[in-house]
Order: C-alpha cells, then sequence, then structure tokens
C-alpha cells in the first residue's frame, strides 16, 4: 500500500509513520485503544496478545485520513490498521478489510 490510498469516499489516507511529528503526537494521543508495548489500554487482559511490538510498528501498519497537504482531516475520526497482530498472524481476522478502529476518549 502507498503512503497515499484513495478511499472510496475520494478522501486520502497516509501511513501513520509518514505523518509529520505533530500529526503523529496527535494520533498517539487521540487513539486511546491501541494496544502496543508503549501503551496498555485498560481493556486488555492478561489473555490479550500484544497488537503491536511499539507505537512506531502501530504507525508503520496504520492508516489515517489526510488532507492533500498530508495533514490529518480533523472531520475523520477513524484510523486502519493492516495487518493487525504483525507479531501474531494466527490473531489476524480472515477479513481481508483493514481493521478500522475509532478515536475513543480523545485526550487533546
Amino acid at each position: 500500500m502507498d503512503f497515499f490510498t484513495h478511499q472510496s469516499d475520494g478522501g486520502i489516507v497516509m501511513q501513520g509513520s509518514a505523518l509529520c511529528e505533530a500529526d503523529q503526537s496527535q494520533v498517539l494521543r487521540a487513539y486511546v485503544h491501541r494496544y502496543t508495548g508503549d501503551h496498555r489500554p485498560n481493556w486488555v487482559d492478561d489473555k490479550t496478545p500484544l497488537h503491536f511490538k511499539h507505537d512506531n510498528e502501530w504507525l508503520d501498519n496504520t492508516y489515517f485520513a489526510v488532507n492533500q497537504h498530508g495533514r490529518l482531516r480533523a472531520s475523520i475520526r477513524d484510523c486502519y490498521s493492516r495487518p493487525t497482530f504483525p507479531n501474531h498472524p494466527e490473531h489476524r481476522s480472515k477479513n481481508p478489510n483493514p481493521f478500522q478502529c475509532g478515536i475513543h476518549n480523545v485526550n487533546p
């Protein structure tokens, strides 16, 4: 997948690792349900396998809606991770579509 991919609504998504530093910081604050070695949300129990080794791996595998200048689109509150569980393929969904994760409990 390229850094820029057209969505079905004509919008553009960008790989999180390609976002500018300010936008990366914003998504790390906003997407509080990601489960990485750097961030463990409250919903995780001892049986839940780690989704991503660290936040940088999450950013490498997660795509965000951006405007034509490559900056986050504030009106879009979802992101798409693919693949999920890059280190545990046995836990991946058989669904070929990327996993959608919305913003919940946004911390500005």
